[in-house]
């Protein structure tokens, strides 16, 4: 494990040298919340709630959503297929390291970069500019037991697209058709609430709502109870237990299709 924490730590070390891309991506997100604010603020007009959900609560809902966007965009499936095209794969396969936690390891490190210079400025814009407010309560611990779970398993769902490397050789299609599947039918985009609800109940049964819908809501909804918070932590659970597994299959198997194009 201290290997692992090792590659962790070096990963941050190295993302704190590119100032200017935080810098950008910092700007780029803060302006994305002053679009919300008003987007939505225009939406409502003079409605107190639409779908159960007022003003306050959307807006924060749809903040955290893109901040934790942010937060989890590591890249870890073009590392993942650079290395295979490149051939770099092969080397990491000689190593005493288990693959799928060494590239996990890193994309810890770079979590950790954009939580610090990224997201946690974007949210305190969002509270101590637009004054925006939230329960405070058990859902705050739940919160943080959400967001590593959450975590978890868009990094692992990412690591399943880099697999597929192994056999397409390019990345471009399927990485892109990934961010527009994840971010709809999670919440990135609008929250579930405004979903028909026979869409929500078929969302229920795939692992994306709990990538950004399940961690927004237990810090914005104030009427959940315990138990919710408990199965809505249980899911994420299961779906990163599930998907760790497939993940584990799905890279045994690809692995024999390995070719090296690099020189």
């Amino acid at each position: 494990m201290r290997r692992y924490l090792a590659l962790t730590k070096c990963a941050f070390l190295t993302g704190m040298v590119w100032r200017a891309h935080f810098i950008f991506t910092l700007i780029s997100n803060l302006a994305y919340i002053v679009i919300l604010y008003f987007l939505w603020k225009s939406i409502y007009g003079v409605s107190q709630t639409l779908n159960g959900m007022t003003f306050n609560q959307v807006f924060v809902y749809m903040t955290v959503t893109s901040s934790i966007f942010v937060l989890f965009k590591t890249w870890l499936e073009w590392q993942v297929s650079r290395d295979i095209i490149s051939g770099a794969i092969t080397t990491q396969l000689t190593k005493p390291l288990d693959h799928q936690l060494m590239v996990l390891s890193h994309a810890f490190g770079r979590t950790l970069n954009n939580a610090l210079v990224i997201t946690l400025p974007a949210l305190a814009v969002l509270f101590g500019i637009f004054r925006a407010s939230i329960p405070v309560g058990w859902n705050v611990l739940f919160f943080c037991l959400s967001l590593p779970l959450a975590c978890l398993l868009s990094l692992v769902i990412d690591y399943i697209i880099g697999l597929t490397s192994f056999y397409t050789e390019s990345l471009w299609g399927i990485s892109t058709t990934k961010e527009i599947i994840v971010l709809v039918l999670s919440g990135g985009l609008v929250p579930l609430g405004f979903f028909p609800e026979v869409m929500r109940n078929i969302l229920s049964y795939l692992p994306f709502q709990a990538i950004y819908h399940t961690p927004a809501s237990i810090l914005t909804d104030a009427s959940l109870s315990l138990a919710d918070y408990t199965s809505m932590l249980g899911v994420q659970a299961a779906w990163v237990i599930v998907l760790l597994v497939i993940s584990r299959l799905f890279f045994s198997q690809a692995v024999k299709a390995v070719t090296i194009n690099g020189g």
